[in-house]
């Protein structure tokens, strides 16, 4: 089994995919979907929560290392039989043309930026307390109008 950690709300792992993924099924969210990956009554797989969470860990965690390797003498990519499922999720496309393969892949960054939202690691409201007078400023409001007239 790998060795985890959680520090500070994220998961430190040698292979972090499998613990992110745990750690996503066990947020109250996804809890609200039921069970992850599961198959509905007449067999069909079922496309939830857990599952969605799932697949944009896997693009948001896989190392496209695992996938090819570049370096001075060009990129050569693996064949697809030797690649994880995990590190295939990561490829959107492969075409062959007239220069060579091209591999277009899915963006990490988005994934993460996903991840971050459904954890709550990222606000998009400003959020402010404290006392606020609203007939009052409405009042200053209209007498500063009246003012300017």
């Amino acid at each position: 089994m790998d060795r985890t950690s959680e520090r500070n709300g994220r998961i430190e792992t040698e292979d972090a995919l499998p613990a992110a993924a745990e750690a996503l099924e066990r947020t109250p969210e996804a809890a609200a979907f039921g069970d992850a990956g599961g198959k509905g009554g007449s067999g069909e797989e079922v496309v939830d929560g857990g599952r969605v969470l799932r697949e944009i860990a896997r693009i948001a965690f896989a190392d496209p290392r695992e996938l090819m390797t570049w370096g001075p003498d060009g990129i050569w990519v693996r064949p697809s039989g030797e690649i994880s499922d995990d590190v295939a999720a990561l490829v959107s496309e492969v075409r062959e043309g007239r220069d060579g393969v091209t591999l277009k892949l899915l963006d990490k960054s988005r994934a993460l930026e996903l991840l971050g939202k459904h954890l709550g690691l990222f606000k998009d409201k400003v959020e402010m307390s404290g006392e606020l007078d609203m007939a009052a400023q409405l009042m200053e409001a209209r007498e500063r109008l009246a003012r300017l007239r």
